[in-house]
């Protein structure tokens, strides 16, 4: 399962954030056994992306209507790269457009929109990290967690007791959605010069 996770860093430069240093206790299936910078999620804490989304959507809406609601093919997108790129480049964009570009293949850093100053995306940021998606986050797998505790499955009532916890103590976990390196919870800075998000993709 892939989860995207915004990574908040306190830093002068963006050469100083270190991803594979805060990320590397974590691995081996404590919390990924997979990661890289941007892949599913490549380009989405650019500003632009949701422009990119708006401004191309019917024509997405046209190539997946006739794959019985699959979605959009890495086939379609290929034989549709001019038309996408074209968009992107109108827009602004620079770079591959976030459509075209490959999820696992991508240099160690990510793409050069995946790693931005915080005070370009911060609406993008408080809308991953918004108290209600916590609440609602809580109250659903709490209702799974007693689903599991009637039909007195002790394994996954344990495991789903431990993942809430995780989730309300604000650990760094496979649920959270933007974490603060800095902080070591949810919390998003009220101060945010010589502040980066990072946009990652984690496996698990």
């Amino acid at each position: 399962m892939h989860k995207g996770i915004i990574l908040l860093f306190k830093a002068e430069t963006k050469d100083d954030i270190d991803v594979d240093k805060f990320m590397e206790p974590y691995g081996d299936g404590k919390v990924w056994d997979w990661y890289q910078i941007g892949g599913r999620w490549s380009g989405s804490i650019n500003p632009l992306f949701t422009v990119f989304n708006e401004k191309t959507k019917e024509k997405k809406k046209e190539l997946t209507a006739v794959n019985k609601n699959i979605g959009i093919t890495d086939k379609q997108i290929n034989e549709n790269k001019e038309y996408f790129q074209k968009i992107w480049e109108e827009i602004g964009g620079t770079g591959k457009n976030p459509l075209s570009r490959d999820q696992y293949k991508q240099s160690e850093e990510g793409n050069e929109d995946d790693i931005i100053p915080l005070k370009d995306c911060i609406d993008i940021v408080n809308e991953w990290g918004n108290d209600k998606a916590k609440h609602e986050f809580i109250v659903e797998e709490t209702k799974k967690m007693n689903e599991y505790k009637a039909k007195k499955d002790q394994d996954m009532y344990g495991y789903m007791m431990i993942k809430i916890g995780n989730f309300i103590q604000e650990n760094f976990c496979f649920d959270c959605n933007v974490f603060n390196t800095e902080t070591y919870d949810y919390s998003i800075p009220k101060d945010i010069e010589n502040w980066y998000a990072v946009m990652i993709d984690i496996h698990n």
